[in-house]
């Protein structure tokens, strides 16, 4: 889909069909990370290896991530309060950035449980039915990745965003622990501990990135160019808006958006030619980008002298 058809299907969807699409996609990411870490959880008992039991430390924590992510989803749908006038649409990063702070600390306790396996290294038995099983998991943690980064593109959720990222990372951590565990066979490098510290270490990192992107979000962003040139295009679309200048839009959740802009109006028009103008102009920026927006009035010197 290109940039500016996928900008013109977010304008157009609604919240609550952006959360079927974000709840549909959270329900799979639950059931299938606690079905993986289950399976990976018995592997690794049966074949001792404190590598893959910490890959099923990190599904079932990326099971808790998802669940927080529902949390947070179903909070950012709630009606604006006196208390929180634009409604709580930014609740969605404070989800995020709690299932990454859970999934450090989760990572945290497998990097001491790794470096005691690097310094008292254990035996690792994996047969090759374990090998098959764990071949499927990194196929569909691959699939799991490309859905998540379908959907997260589909609803601009940053919460998708960050699960396909921890899919991906999970998927080429279980391919390397398993490549690595089936080397060891012949070479006897006794590597499961440093595998487990890698994967434990990378999915640190992997969330620390996904907290700064977040927190960015929270700061307030630059909005997409292409939707600026959007509204100037239908702002200069009103008969008698002469000019457009200084849009600025400021963001409190999904579809929760308040902006402000600059007008050049011709300097003969009245109050009442002005109000009406206005409210044409808001009436068909609400319709397009759901944006309530305040204008700053002013006539275009230039032009003023030129007919005075």
């Amino acid at each position: 889909m290109s940039e500016d058809k996928h900008i013109k299907h977010l304008i157009e969807m609604t919240p609550k069909e952006r959360f079927a699409i974000i709840d549909r996609a959270s329900n799979i990411n639950i059931i299938s990370n606690l079905i993986i870490g289950v399976v990976k959880i018995i592997i690794a008992v049966v074949s001792g290896s404190i590598a893959i039991a910490g890959d099923s430390v990190i599904n079932l924590g990326d099971t808790i991530a998802a669940i927080f992510t529902r949390i947070g989803d179903k909070l950012s749908l709630k009606s604006p309060t006196k208390k929180h006038p634009f409604g709580l649409g930014r609740v969605e990063y404070l989800a995020v950035i709690i299932a990454a702070f859970v999934m450090i600390f989760v990572s945290g306790i497998l990097v001491t449980i790794s470096i005691e396996h690097i310094i008292h290294p254990v035996k690792v038995e994996v047969n090759g039915f374990e090998y098959f099983i764990i071949f499927l998991i990194v196929v569909s943690k691959f699939y799991l990745w490309r859905y998540n980064t379908e959907k997260s593109e589909e609803t601009m959720s940053g919460e998708l965003e960050a699960v396909a990222h921890d899919a991906l990372i999970d998927a080429i951590g279980t391919s390397i622990v398993i490549i690595l565990i089936f080397l060891d066979h012949f070479v006897s490098l006794e590597l499961d501990g440093y595998v487990s510290l890698g994967v434990a270490v990378s999915i640190i990192i992997s969330n620390c990135i996904d907290i700064y992107k977040t927190i960015n979000l929270m700061l307030g962003t630059r909005p997409s160019h292409l939707i600026i040139e959007e509204i100037k295009k239908t702002a200069m679309s009103i008969p008698d808006v002469e000019n457009v200048r200084n849009i600025i839009i400021h963001s409190y959740g999904y579809k929760v958006h308040f902006g402000s802009m600059d007008l050049d109006l011709p300097a003969t028009m009245d109050c009442l030619e002005v109000s009406k103008k206005l409210k044409e102009l808001d009436t068909e920026l609400m319709e397009k980008y759901n944006i309530a927006f305040t204008y700053g009035i002013s006539a275009d010197s230039e032009k003023y002298k030129k007919g005075a």
